[in-house]
């Protein structure tokens, strides 16, 4: 099932650069242009284009919240519906930056987190709270900042993955529940070291951390991998 978007509206709403891979909102277009489009499904189809969150926190009745100590906020919006814009409807926009790229990014949050009733964009902790739902987490709360430079340990040997503290500012994400690292930001290239391998150095950006895990065909399980 296809939706109808005449070639004047297509040409309107998105940037015809043919060396984009995918279909960027066009900087030009308004979003009193896409509030005045009654075909909900077209509404629907130009809101996934790429950029589309950005256009919506330029325009009119964007109210941009406090920054968090990570570098999160959150942006509300107040859209209105129908010909007399007598329904509204609140539609919160994450705002972060990527250190791997230096570029702002934005992205659409729902209302409503398992963790918070109700997005509040004077509260910081609401944007941490956002980034972490991004991520799958349930809350903020759920994990936490690490200020050591250690991302792994070794169960047995006691080897670790460490960087070197003459790399820049980073943050280390622990699960309080298990302690294991689930994530770290990098502001800088950093060198990551281990007692057997070979320093390699890590690409300043987000990452996430996987363990490793095997299969006992004796004991007929699946477990974690110990070093």
């Amino acid at each position: 099932h296809g939706v109808e978007l005449d070639e004047d509206l297509w040409k309107s709403c998105t940037n015809q650069d043919e060396l984009e891979v995918r279909d960027h909102i066009n900087k030009n277009y308004k979003l009193d242009d896409w509030l005045k489009l009654d075909n909900i499904e077209q509404r629907r189809v130009i809101s996934e284009l790429e950029g589309f969150a950005t256009l919506m926190i330029n325009g009119k009745g964007a109210k941009k919240g406090k920054m968090s100590s990570h570098g999160n906020k959150l942006i509300k919006i107040v859209i209105k519906h129908g010909r007399r814009r007598g329904n509204s409807e609140d539609i919160f926009v994450l705002e972060y930056k990527d250190p791997s790229t230096d570029r702002i990014y934005h992205s659409f949050i729902p209302p409503n987190l398992r963790s918070v009733d109700r997005l509040d964009v004077d509260n910081p902790e609401h944007a941490d709270h956002a980034m972490a739902w991004k991520f799958g987490f349930d809350s903020a709360d759920s994990v936490k900042s690490n200020d050591k430079r250690t991302i792994a340990y070794g169960e047995v040997t006691g080897h670790h993955h460490t960087f070197n503290k003459s790399g820049g500012s980073m943050q280390v994400l622990v699960n309080k529940d298990t302690r294991d690292s689930v994530g770290f930001k990098l502001e800088s290239k950093t060198v990551l070291s281990h007692q057997e391998h070979k320093p390699i150095e890590i690409p300043k950006g987000y990452y996430s951390v996987a363990f490793e895990q095997e299969y006992s065909p004796l004991e007929q399980e699946v477990r974690r991998t110990l070093d």
